[in-house]
């Protein structure tokens, strides 16, 4: 059995072709969700909790764990500053020394 280092792998021997644009889209709900998944169980917490200390429904903690809500940068915002976390948001567009990255770390 062939095993794959992810999901895009796998469409790409099926035959199944997936647009870069969607592949950003898909990696980056996916990290979201893992990344909520992570904290919520390492603070021991159920949805239900998690979406109480937060300020949104369980059905949305759900969501975005699975990945599938388009969760915006409002809610994001939301989210970490609820949970003492920070946002970080890197488009990978400049070089890590370019004069605009030495202002804005």
């Amino acid at each position: 059995m062939k095993m794959y280092n992810d999901a895009f792998e796998f469409f790409d021997d099926m035959g199944i072709k997936i647009s870069k644009e969607e592949r950003v889209y898909i990696s980056a709900l996916a990290q979201i969700g893992a990344q909520l998944m992570a904290y919520r169980k390492q603070n021991k917490l159920s949805q239900t909790a998690l979406a109480k200390k937060i300020g949104v429904s369980q059905a949305m903690i759900s969501a975005i764990e699975r990945g599938d809500k388009n969760v915006s940068v409002k809610v994001l915002a939301k989210i970490v500053s609820k949970l003492g976390g920070e946002l970080k948001i890197d488009l990978g567009l400049l070089d890590r020394n370019s004069y605009f990255n030495r202002y804005v770390e």
